[in-house]
């Protein structure tokens, strides 16, 4: 109920922009703000660096082939089971964890990204509000408060009232949109490693399966749309990338939420999951010595991570897998993890060292400023802990709560210097918080 009433408060807001549907950039990032600030307090942010930096990886390749570069995305994983994703304002995107489970290959999970993607570079958010006027507006609260719903029966009840009187027309010109972001997404992804079948192979497995899938409900899929999408594909070779790797993601995302391990016919994908599930139970000794089967098959850079975990627990040198997982491309997940290994041995000042010179020279994960505000409590430095626990809000839209934290900061700290930056990083915060005021 929290969470509905939450939406219904971003519903309301967008009523009050008083009938004026020309959406520029100020009032698209107010709108944004308010989400992603509703899916972090709700918990709605499935919190795991290693799965968020992967989607965000995939994200990535498809936005830097983009002809238009003014839009900031931000891509989420949210957790929730059910197959779903979607687009909102201000380039904010979620994948459901239910999506990233069904999906069988890292193309079809690209698809649909660039399917995402390309609602937003197309102005379909804009277009549909502009179009169906208030009732449009009452609409878009009620599809986001029915994704982001945790319970599902008030969730379909949420959308039924929502949708009931004019159903019609409007998915007519929802399809007209889902057909253009298919034809973008197909562009897009030809631009890219991955390959385009995927999006068309997806769409097809879940017509196939015949199942209420939730996707369906806000993505209306013909067997028109799939083989439009699979003919424009034909062209490329069918091949996918770092297949292994998606599928060791899939494999630690079903032990996290099922605590079982995944059946693959893939040697690597069981081994990692086999090594990954005795970890999870806390049996060390017996996942070391899963892990040395492992790296005999893998030379995954998520195996390396595994692996150091592993030794971490045991009380062993870890640090040389943490940083071969950093040069094979996890750079974000392996400092992660290896400042966590270091603070966990009472190397506190080694692991504040390393972690806040990634932070200030990166636009690195929340999880990496909560952890450097952990690591600067645990040191007793409680100016600097309560400083980026407020640059972590601020990354997730929370600016009056980062308000707060910065006036503790300041009053806490003896360095001029650091009062100086604090300072700075307050007036910014404030300034973005008037701004945002001021829409109406």
């Amino acid at each position: 109920m929290k969470l509905i009433l939450s939406m219904i408060l971003v519903t309301l807001s967008l009523l009050n922009f008083k009938n004026t549907f020309a959406f520029d950039k100020l009032k698209e990032k107010k709108l944004g703000y308010q989400l992603t600030e509703i899916l972090w307090k709700n918990g709605l942010i499935y919190d795991d660096i290693e799965l968020n930096s992967f989607l965000t990886g995939i994200a990535n390749k498809l936005t830097s082939s983009l002809e238009d570069t003014n839009t900031n995305f931000s891509f989420y994983v949210i957790n929730d089971k059910e197959v779903n994703a979607f687009a909102s304002w201000n380039g904010v995107i979620g994948v459901n964890t239910g999506l990233i489970l069904f999906a069988e290959n890292e193309s079809e999970l690209a698809g649909i990204l660039a399917h995402e993607i390309s609602h937003i570079t197309q102005n379909h958010l804009s277009r549909f509000l502009i179009k169906n006027n208030n009732e449009g507006l009452i609409l878009a609260g009620g599809i986001l408060a029915s994704i982001l719903a945790k319970d599902i029966n008030l969730s379909n009840a949420f959308l039924s009232s929502s949708i009931a009187a004019t159903l019609q027309n409007r998915i007519n010109y929802t399809r007209e949109h889902e057909w253009e972001a298919d034809r973008f997404a197909s562009e897009l992804i030809q631009k890219t490693e991955f390959n385009p079948v995927g999006l068309g192979t997806f769409f097809k497995r879940m017509i196939d399966d015949n199942e209420d899938y939730e996707f369906l409900s806000t993505h209306p899929i013909s067997l028109s749309r799939v083989a439009d999408n699979l003919s424009r594909s034909k062209s490329k070779e069918t091949k996918d990338i770092k297949k292994s790797q998606f599928k060791l993601i899939q494999a630690k995302l079903f032990i996290d939420i099922f605590n079982t391990k995944i059946d693959s016919n893939d040697e690597e994908t069981n081994a990692y999951s086999e090594t990954y599930k005795l970890f999870k139970d806390g049996k060390y000794s017996l996942a070391k010595t899963s892990s040395e089967r492992l790296l005999k098959l893998s030379s995954s850079p998520y195996s390396m991570i595994l692996a150091g975990r592993i030794y971490s627990k045991l009380k062993l040198n870890s640090d040389n897998f943490f940083l071969m997982a950093q040069k094979l491309g996890l750079e974000e997940e392996g400092l992660f993890f290896q400042t966590l290994a270091l603070s966990e041995k009472g190397l506190i000042d080694e692991a504040i060292t390393k972690l806040k010179l990634f932070v200030k020279t990166n636009n690195a994960n929340v999880k990496l400023y909560k952890q450097l505000s952990r690591f600067y409590f645990d040191a007793n430095q409680n100016d600097k802990g309560h400083f980026y626990n407020a640059e972590s809000l601020v990354k997730q839209g929370r600016f009056d709560e980062a308000a707060q934290f910065y006036q503790r900061a300041k009053n806490l700290t003896n360095d001029k210097n650091f009062f100086d930056i604090v300072v700075h990083k307050e007036k910014s915060n404030r300034n973005t918080i008037d701004i945002l005021k001021e829409i109406d």
